[in-house]
């Protein structure tokens, strides 16, 4: 009998797979257990459904190494491996995006990155009351971002991605400080 995470791992593929061919509101998990050569009773031992499925796919493949790495990567490097790793899986992840409503995966999404977030605004921002506000702040224009990135036609190459969304950041960081300090004076 394989282990559970080789059963975890071809389900998983399987749904990457039919993904590639439909929307994930089109996918059944009837289909994705035939797809993989198991049965509903199986998927339902290692899965609550299929959105957690789709959530321990970003778990798994990036979630998991990122904790490994925390100490030992920038901000910006942890950006720019985010960005590359979900260019790298973008037909994956376009349809991820995708998925509305209760369970969806921007809803996972914004609490993976919300909990780096939130330690972020803190160290920048002091224990301010308001860093909730901050912190949804930055998600809201960062997951926007993303999903916008992937809808379209020609998505541009992660470094290029996460390049701009660095500049945005800085210049407007650099701007707003040069007019407060002009401001001030």
């Amino acid at each position: 009998m394989p282990d559970t995470y080789s059963t975890k791992q071809a389900m998983a593929d399987a749904l990457k797979e039919l993904l590639a061919a439909r929307p994930f509101s089109k996918v059944s998990v009837s289909e994705l257990c035939e797809a993989c050569g198991m049965n509903r009773k199986s998927f339902y031992y290692h899965f609550q459904d299929k959105y957690a499925l789709l959530n321990w796919i970003f778990y798994n493949e990036y979630v998991s190494r990122l904790r490994k790495d925390a100490d030992t990567v920038s901000d910006w490097g942890m950006l720019n491996d985010l960005c590359r790793y979900i260019y790298d899986n973008r037909q994956f992840y376009r349809r991820a995006f995708e998925v509305e409503g209760q369970n969806s995966f921007t809803d996972y999404f914004r609490e993976v990155i919300g909990s780096i977030l939130t330690n972020d605004m803190a160290r920048i921002f002091g224990q301010t009351e308001h860093v909730d506000f901050f912190t949804n702040f930055y998600l809201d224009a960062f997951v926007c971002s993303i999903r916008r990135w992937l809808q379209s036609s020609e998505v541009m190459p992660a470094d290029t991605f996460s390049g701009l969304l660095k500049q945005c950041v800085a210049g407007v960081s650099d701007y707003v400080q040069k007019k407060y300090r002009e401001d001030a004076l």
